[in-house]
């Protein structure tokens, strides 16, 4: 293992000097100001299709990436061998296509550094993850289809395991300096269960986590996917009508992820795009909503001490109370609006260029039963899946994929051709319940919410189905 690390550290330190090396080579010809990122790593996969190991890969992951700047004019260039020669030709060519490029009036500067120190975080990177051999745990992938037939003899399992691990290097000639290693696993088992043409169960379920865990139950995670697959089975169509609809807590995190963030997104903003732009300390929520990005979070798989630009990242305020307290930021953004860089860039690979992003989106808990909620709905949807907002409106329209009807406090049925149709503002506004129970995992927290009153549209009654098929309680 310290041959291992200390080979890790040799490497990031050759990057770094390279880095610097071609940088001072760019700022003598020609560049007002330079960036260039190396990454350097690797992903082993284990792919799963039809119940079947499908393949076992290694690819290796080097980038090079340059944005040069010769006053306003940018340009960017990138490669993937990673030495001294092929970084200054990056830069090179980064120089050439920023003579031939227009003006951005809307660029200030590169990041530069900030006030504040990058946190300490735990656990972002693992040793015995990053040795790993995919080929050794294919038994234990094994298992996770074994389970998941158990639940269901006619289930067709497909998902894999993923392993990265990363080394990366941001060097800017404001003085920005990052240098950093990173793991993470990813694990999926989803589930079809095809019954007949109209009737086909679907469902998945996933694991994420910065380290190997020796005695994880890969057999828990098929059973799951294959459990919410069963009780997709016998989906029924319901009539259009508007009704109050719960999200359960993973629904909700995607949901809120999605909308607030393109709403306080700072290029949308800047850009007025944004359905939040010059609502700052505005109440567009109920007094219950605080909402908040923690890159913070020891072991977080998306916890991060430094964003893509080098800049140390920092805890955002979004909405409290339901009011809106802030925009996330990067510096293309924080410097055009004259606010601060919240460390927020996202990663820009190859000719993209980083723009802000949440990292990892928390929310409080309330103060209302989740079983509660349920039970007090009439008549309403019980929703497992996540609602997108359109890009440049706050528009909900999402297709129901997992939703289920509830009547009098119990889940009937899981219901199919259905769409949900709302907007943000309403949302936000319309949330009657906050689950005081929160899930936390993988680095974020949220609750379930109950939302008053949505429209959902139906392709219409179910003329060959029965009566509904009660699902039982979740």
């Amino acid at each position: 293992m310290e041959k291992q690390s200390n080979q890790m550290n040799e490497n990031l330190q050759e990057m770094e000097d390279m880095a610097s090396k071609a940088l001072k080579h760019g700022l003598n010809n020609g560049a007002s100001e330079l960036e260039i990122k190396l990454n350097h790593g690797f992903q082993r996969s284990v792919e799963i299709k039809a119940n079947s190991i499908s393949g076992i890969q290694q690819q290796s992951k080097t980038l090079i990436s340059v944005r040069s700047y010769i006053g306003k004019k940018m340009g960017i260039a990138s490669a993937t061998a990673l030495t001294p020669k092929t970084i200054e030709e990056t830069v090179d060519n980064a120089i050439k296509l920023a003579k031939l490029s227009p003006p951005d009036d809307n660029f200030i500067s590169l990041a530069k550094k900030v006030d504040r120190n990058p946190r300490k975080v735990k656990g972002l990177y693992d040793e015995n993850l990053s040795l790993l051999d995919p080929s050794d745990v294919v038994t234990s992938l094994k298992l996770m289809v074994d389970s998941a037939l158990e639940i269901e003899k006619r289930s067709i399992v497909g998902g894999g395991l993923q392993l990265n691990d990363s080394e990366v290097v941001v060097l800017n000639s404001n003085g920005i300096s990052k240098v950093d290693k990173t793991t993470s696993m990813s694990l999926g088992s989803f589930v079809s269960i095809p019954l007949s043409t109209s009737d086909v169960g679907s469902g998945g379920e996933f694991y994420l986590s910065r380290k190997w865990e020796n005695n994880f139950d890969f057999g828990n995670i098929g059973k799951v996917a294959a459990e919410k697959a069963v009780k997709t089975l016998g989906s029924q169509k319901i009539e259009s009508d508007k009704m109050p609809v719960i999200l359960d807590e993973k629904s909700t995190f995607q949901t809120l992820s999605r909308t607030i963030g393109i709403g306080v997104n700072g290029y949308m903003v800047m850009s007025g795009m944004s359905y939040f732009s010059d609502k700052i300390g505005e109440e567009l929520g109920v007094n219950e909503l605080n909402l908040w990005d923690d890159p913070h979070v020891d072991e977080g798989y998306s916890s991060k001490i430094y964003d893509a630009e080098g800049t140390p990242t920092t805890k955002v305020s979004l909405f409290k109370n339901g009011i809106l307290e802030n925009y996330v930021t990067d510096s293309y953004t924080s410097n055009k609006m004259g606010i601060e860089n919240t460390g927020n860039a996202g990663s820009g690979f190859g000719s993209k260029i980083p723009r802000p992003t949440i990292h990892q989106l928390q929310m409080d808990a309330g103060s209302d039963s989740s079983d509660q909620m349920l039970e007090d709905m009439k008549k309403g949807l019980y929703i497992e899946s996540g609602l997108n907002a359109f890009s440049m409106t706050p528009d909900i329209s999402a297709k129901l994929t997992r939703a289920f009807y509830v009547e009098n406090g119990e889940i009937k049925y899981a219901i199919k051709n259905a769409m949900l149709g709302t907007n943000v503002f309403e949302m936000l506004k319309g949330i009657n319940g906050i689950s005081k129970e929160l899930l936390v995992e993988y680095g974020h927290q949220s609750p379930k919410i109950l939302i008053g009153e949505v429209s959902i549209a139906s392709a219409g009654e179910d003329k060959k189905g029965g009566p509904p098929v009660s699902m039982g309680a979740m």
